[in-house]
């Protein structure tokens, strides 16, 4: 994804998230990509976490492999959606991203916009580095707060 094309996925998301629907209208009818974009954002969120970690301390077990099946399903559900055309799948995408944000990312102190927020911050930092700016601009990388 574009640094651009975070910008507009994240704003989206966070429109739908806060219920405003003129700004939702705004962004779909600004972004003719908008339902592809919505598809990355949703496979760099499902795929990390639900896939099975190498890394981790313990071995896979029965749980992590339903798991690991369970975001492939979800991420195929989600693509079938992606011959439609219309705000109704946009919407239809984006609110499955964030009820998948609120019921898996979030921590008891965390809300859906602090997690969208760090999302927006790590994919527009991807975006940039496989975007760079061109030879003398100053490129502004996103700050945590």
């Amino acid at each position: 994804m574009t640094p651009d094309a975070v910008r507009s996925a994240f704003s989206y998301l966070r429109a739908i998230e806060a219920d405003d629907a003129e700004a939702a209208a705004e962004l779909t009818a600004q972004e003719p990509e908008l339902t592809q974009m919505l598809l990355d954002v949703a496979e760099r969120v499902i795929v990390p976490v639900t896939v099975l970690i190498r890394d981790r301390e313990e071995d896979p077990n029965a749980s992590s492999f339903a798991l690991a099946e369970l975001g492939g399903v979800l991420l195929d559900a989600l693509y079938f959606w992606q011959g439609e055309t219309g705000p109704q799948v946009t919407e239809f995408l984006a609110t499955s991203i964030i009820h998948f944000i609120e019921q898996i990312l979030t921590q008891e102190h965390e809300t859906v916009g602090a997690v969208l927020h760090h999302l927006h911050d790590v994919a527009l930092g991807q975006a940039l580095d496989a975007h760079p700016a061109p030879a003398g601009a100053h490129p502004v990388r996103p700050t945590t707060a």
